[in-house]
């Protein structure tokens, strides 16, 4: 019933994914060829929103109210392959950053959603705008900054700020109807993301993270609902979720 929030390793060679037959809840990682050659799906265990390192063994991600209940809610990690598992923090949506030390989160654990990056054992929140939800953020190559997107005031932003919270860091680039979680490209020049359009489709734009710009959509898009874009590693494919009528 649905698949989404794909990422990819280091080399390129594969795709994680979750999915599930039923409720968002019953969600399990998959792992398959990024070549389209192979349509063998690998089962890493129950599980949402993968987030590979760059190392590419570890595997973070995490279990919500929603999840089955034999599962402590929040951040967890596991091996490359779904085993040894262990529970992080309080959170959702993890991601790492480019050199593997740390990981960033949403979290609402000091009572309203905000952004937190773990460093070793030590927790820090990193956002002090507020904002009724916070999807997820996403780390730029280097490291610096986090783009996310939030809801506030009936509406959505994607918005970026600095990884250690530093001040004057946010800036709001689109204004609209944004969802969930971007992409920052390899070479940090672009951000991608996907908005709903005035006809009801859903359509992928990129934005330069420091122009002041307006966001450009991708040409040749099919479908009626495109998201979930993830960049590969050299920036030249995107993997993504679509619904098509084949």
């Amino acid at each position: 019933t649905w698949h989404g929030s794909p990422c990819w390793p280091p080399d390129g060679q594969f795709v994680l994914f979750d999915a599930t037959k039923a409720r968002f809840g019953a969600a399990h990682i998959f792992r398959i060829a990024a070549d389209g050659r192979d349509m063998t799906l690998k089962d890493l265990g129950p599980g949402r929103v993968p987030s590979l390192s760059p190392d590419g063994e570890q595997i973070a991600f995490y279990f919500s109210e929603r999840d089955p209940d034999d599962f402590k809610r929040g951040v967890w990690v596991a091996s490359a392959d779904g085993t040894q598992r262990r529970w992080l923090s309080e959170g959702v949506r993890p991601k790492w950053s480019p050199n593997g030390k740390s990981l960033a989160f949403t979290s609402s654990h000091e009572g309203e959603p905000s952004i937190y990056v773990l460093r070793g054992e030590k927790r820090e929140r990193v956002l002090r705008e507020s904002y009724d939800r916070i999807i997820g953020p996403c780390w730029s190559p280097d490291g610096k900054r986090l783009a996310f997107v939030g809801q506030r005031d009936g509406a959505s932003e994607l918005a970026i700020v600095g990884a250690g919270g530093e001040k004057d860091s946010f800036r709001v680039l689109v204004r609209g109807r944004v969802g969930w979680v971007p992409s920052w490209s390899p070479d940090g020049k672009s951000i991608l993301f996907w908005k709903k359009l005035d006809d009801g489709s859903y359509r992928f734009h990129t934005i330069h993270p420091d122009a002041d710009a307006d966001p450009v959509m991708i040409k040749g898009q099919a479908g009626q609902f495109n998201s979930d874009p993830c960049c590969s590693p050299d920036g030249k494919q995107i993997a993504f979720t679509s619904k098509r009528e084949e």
